[in-house]
């Protein structure tokens, strides 16, 4: 029996469905441009073609590889006119895609076709993305209008400083993942067969993690003066979460795992730890891990990913008990 987990994003770049479907999956409001799932901590944006003249900015793609999604306006109540002007960083719906970094909530943006029947219209699954900015300017009729600027979540894998340092102490340094390294822009994926067992299964993860919503780094940690850095395998810093990956379930290589996240979290704040294994491990091991505070994470059949541990449900992983 497959169990619905509403935090599993379940699109890839280009695949339709309708708002029904969305609301059906995920809670989302059938009328709302921007529908927060109230299941999940998925935002859906939704953005049909249109023209809206009076702005010097245009929905859509940017020259800057940005897309400028048009937020809700604050109108003034014409039947109220002793109403002061309402502020559009007051509306909710504008504050859910304000708040979405600090919340851990990914935007996903769905682009609808142009059709007569709004009904009848799908969405095409475009990007998911990251407030990057945000401008204001008046709509003809005078109301402030928001228009926010989002930068694909996958270009911002290889940005520095996005997110704060794990560490105050100076030896912990977010290490870029390059975007070309992670993303091929038409496949979604680059070629896997030169790299190592573990390098493989990493790089599945990550773009897992990417279409969640979730940039993903490595960290350098300089331990010891005149000795060589140590470099970690992923780094997930939405989630605070340190994954080191293996080759194989085995004993050996979960103790190996266990050894290494112990000495790279030292020197890490209140890190969460995983590991990353190509299948699930015998119930001691999944007990040995879970000792030590580490959690287990796998790829299933059917090309998901499952975890032994509950609150990496938030990430989209299925929880797999005992």
């Amino acid at each position: 029996m497959i169990i619905k987990n509403p935090e599993e994003w379940k699109f890839s770049r280009g695949d339709f469905a309708t708002r029904q479907f969305m609301t059906e999956e995920y809670g989302t409001a059938l009328q709302s441009g921007i529908a927060p799932s109230p299941i999940s901590s998925h935002v859906v944006l939704y953005e049909v073609p249109e023209r809206v003249d009076s702005l010097s900015v245009k929905s859509g793609w940017g020259d800057d590889d940005s897309f400028y999604y048009i937020g809700a306006h604050g109108r003034v109540d014409s039947k109220s006119p002793q109403h002061p002007e309402v502020d559009p960083f007051g509306n909710p719906s504008n504050k859910v895609i304000l708040t979405a970094w600090q919340m851990g909530r990914p935007l996903h943006l769905m682009q609808g076709e142009r059709m007569f029947r709004a009904s009848q219209r799908r969405y095409r699954y475009v990007e998911s993305l990251v407030l990057d900015d945000v401008l204001e300017e008046r709509s003809s009729e005078g109301w402030p209008i928001p228009i926010f600027r989002l930068t694909p979540v996958d270009k911002i894998t290889h940005t520095p400083g996005v997110l704060p340092c794990p560490s105050n102490s100076g030896q912990v340094k977010i290490i870029p993942v390059e975007r070309h390294e992670l993303i091929c822009s038409h496949s979604g994926i680059s070629s896997l067969a030169t790299l190592r067992p573990e390098a493989q299964l990493e790089k599945l993860l990550c773009l897992f993690l990417v279409r969640q919503g979730h940039p993903v780094s490595r960290l350098q940690i300089r331990h010891t003066k005149d000795c060589s850095p140590l470099f970690t395998d992923v780094w997930v810093g939405s989630a605070n979460l340190l994954i080191e990956a293996k080759a194989s379930a085995s004993r050996d290589d979960i103790r190996q795992a266990i050894g290494q996240l112990a000495d790279y979290t030292r020197f890490l704040s209140k890190a969460n730890h995983a590991i990353l294994l190509p299948n699930r491990p015998e119930k001691d091991l999944v007990k040995l891990a879970h000792s030590r505070q580490a959690a287990l994470i796998w790829p299933n059949e059917a090309q998901s990913w499952e975890s032994s541990a509950m609150w990496l449900s938030t990430l989209g992983f299925r929880f797999q008990g005992a």
